[in-house]
């Protein structure tokens, strides 16, 4: 496979979530899989658990990865956001890059993570994207 570029704003990215080797994240939309092949790099006994809705999108995230999919450290799968149940404790952080279902959907009531119908969804004061509430109650 010919060498694949990452572009600056993923690298920007993963640069200020500052991934520790043992962190447990979780990408939301992994699209091309850019992003997962830099978490993956930093990562020694942590795990990135990758999910889109797309199945090209986790596709092509596993063939470029292919070596963390082997390793363990990374695990790939299609799925909805919505549909999502993961142990939210567990996770130490959480990417989601460019992520359409953010800006083509309406908003969400609450966020998929909550379990609780009051975990609220502030809106954001310069777009329609939804702003992640400051404590989610059931975490």
């Amino acid at each position: 496979m010919a060498l694949q570029t990452i572009p600056p704003r993923i690298k920007w990215a993963v640069d200020v979530m500052d991934v520790q080797p043992n962190d447990q994240v979780l990408e939301i939309g992994c699209g091309p899989g850019a992003g997962a092949e830099l978490i993956c790099s930093r990562l020694q006994t942590g795990k990135l658990f990758a999910i889109d809705r797309s199945e090209s999108g986790v596709d092509r995230t596993k063939r470029r990865n292919a070596q963390h999919v082997e390793a363990g450290r990374l695990t790939v799968r299609q799925i909805d956001l919505a549909t999502l149940r993961v142990p939210v404790k567990r996770l130490t952080k959480v990417f989601a890059f460019n992520v359409n279902l953010f800006w083509v959907r309406a908003t969400p009531t609450r966020w998929p993570c909550c379990t609780s119908a009051s975990c609220p969804v502030a809106p954001s004061t310069s777009s329609t994207r939804p702003t992640a509430p400051s404590s989610c109650p059931t975490s």
